[in-house]
């Protein structure tokens, strides 16, 4: 890499550091080797991701989420989560609204599950159907449940880069 080299870790991609000595492991998508020989390896799982590139990287949903609100910050409150609902025009399902095209970027289909539970709304049911309570409770349940993991340090499936 240069100084002109981004590196992007998308989710699902699993980052490990590996001291000097290290035997690498016996399968990886990529391998970062340092001067002290110590190195990183990346293993992408089903929809992870490992993007290299100079400039800006030319992805919609790369962009969309770096321009977007996260829903664990203030700024995503009522308002702003009632402007995503309402600003989409097709009649989407709950599950497609919610964890599709980046609306709500970071939010997947495993927290989705959690989510749509605890707001007590069917992952099929219609964004037309939706209720102004039914929206504050999904509302309600995506802070809650977001900030919960969080809170619990994210989802058991993720590690740090030690493992």
């Amino acid at each position: 890499f240069d100084k002109d080299t981004t590196l992007t870790i998308g989710e699902g991609t699993s980052v490990r550091y590996h001291p000097p000595a290290s035997q690498a492991p016996d399968k990886y998508q990529l391998l970062i080797t340092f001067d002290d020989e110590s190195f990183i390896s990346f293993n992408v799982a089903m929809y992870g991701l490992i993007w290299a590139y100079k400039g800006r990287f030319d992805n919609k949903y790369h962009i969309i989420s770096l321009e977007s609100i996260s829903p664990l910050d203030d700024g995503f409150n009522e308002a702003y989560f009632n402007k995503i609902v309402h600003g989409e025009s097709r009649d989407l399902s709950a599950k497609a609204l919610l964890a599709t095209e980046q609306r709500i970027p970071g939010l997947g289909n495993g927290v989705l599950q959690d989510i749509l539970f605890n707001a007590g709304i069917h992952p099929k049911r219609k964004k037309s159907k939706f209720s102004d309570s039914e929206l504050h409770k999904l509302f309600q349940s995506l802070k809650l449940t977001l900030g919960n993991m969080t809170d619990l340090g994210g989802r058991d499936t993720e590690r740090d880069l030690f493992g």
